[in-house]
């Protein structure tokens, strides 16, 4: 959603958008479909530097007052 793996930094839509880009995009969201549930989504998330970056992220949307109804851990599995 928002960090690299390597660097946990922000990507590139944030110098398009600005610092609020993800915030705009729930915003965005819930003005085209009010009833829609929206989720924080990422992968690797349980790493260590990208877990701690994304907490951080979701608490300061919490404090801004952004709906955000849950976070999701994208993963890809293999079954044998």
């Amino acid at each position: 959603m928002a960090f690299r793996d390597a660097e946990v930094a922000l990507r590139k839509p944030r110098r398009a958008i600005g610092d609020d880009y993800i915030e705009q995009a729930f915003a965005f969201a819930q003005a085209a479909d009010p009833g829609a549930e929206l989720y924080c989504n990422d992968y690797n998330i349980e790493l260590p530097g990208k877990l701690e970056k994304t907490v951080k992220l979701v608490r300061s949307l919490q404090a801004k007052g952004v709906r955000l109804d849950a976070v999701g851990i994208q993963g890809h599995w293999l079954i044998d």
